[in-house]
């Protein structure tokens, strides 16, 4: 709690100081963006090796223990697909009910005072 406060009390000044900084602010935003985008194939990826491998576990399996814990590895590489899949699936579709396409740039007017 306390390093969150820290946190907000850092950035605090950079979001309310309107226009000026305001552009490094949504560049860091976009960037953030870009990473996760970038992300969430991997993590895709990633629970499919587990799957996977839980699968080739659990075909090589001698015992029935092995067997057990190969099912389990199976189970997890299922779940996270899930998870990640139906997270991303939720996120989008919630985009587009708001109407923001993928790749779409979007423009945010601030009130200002004109001089």
């Amino acid at each position: 709690m306390k390093y969150l406060l820290t946190l907000l009390a850092l950035a605090l000044p950079a979001v309310v100081s309107a226009q000026a900084a305001l552009g490094g602010f949504m560049s860091i935003v976009f960037a953030m963006g870009n990473i996760i985008s970038a992300l969430v194939p991997l993590m895709i990826s990633l629970a499919f090796v587990v799957f996977a491998w839980g699968i080739i576990r659990y075909v090589l399996a001698k015992d029935p223990e092995a067997q057990k814990e190969a099912k389990g590895t199976i189970v997890w590489g299922i779940i996270a697909i899930t998870a990640i899949v139906g997270v991303w699936a939720i996120a989008y579709f919630l985009l587009g009910q708001v109407g923001v396409n993928q790749g779409d740039v979007v423009d945010i007017v601030i009130p200002g005072i004109q001089q």
